[in-house]
């Protein structure tokens, strides 16, 4: 919600929608990386800092569709954009779980277990 109402309206209009995307991206890989090699709960709340620039990325590539697609053609580009970002967002827990599980063998069945439920809700 921050990252929505106040990254986005801030810096989108500084560093353009293409720069955005590259930053958001570039956050996302961090929070990944930061969440796969954590061993503590400070690891985690330093992910969801991370979090809030990957949220970049979703309202500039759909300003960009919104301006590349015709008039006629928009929503149908963005549902399938929407489409997209909900695939991503739910098989997200079984990829952080994953590759936490991969690092952290103590965790193992709490790590599974997140997989497992992740992947029945596809």
């Amino acid at each position: 919600m921050i990252s929505e109402s106040v990254l986005v309206r801030v810096l989108v209009p500084q560093l353009g929608e293409v720069n955005s995307i590259r930053l958001g991206l570039v956050c996302f890989s961090i929070q990944c990386f930061v969440i796969a090699f954590s061993s503590s709960v400070d690891g985690i709340v330093l992910s969801i800092l991370f979090s809030m620039g990957s949220n970049l990325v979703y309202p500039s590539i759909s300003s960009i569709v919104s301006r590349t697609v015709g008039e006629d053609k928009q929503g149908e580009a963005l549902g399938a954009l929407n489409g997209i970002k909900a695939l991503v967002s739910i098989t997200e827990i079984s990829r952080h779980s994953y590759s936490y599980c991969r690092l952290h063998e103590s965790d193992r069945r709490l790590g599974a277990a997140f997989f497992r439920a992740a992947h029945g809700f596809v």
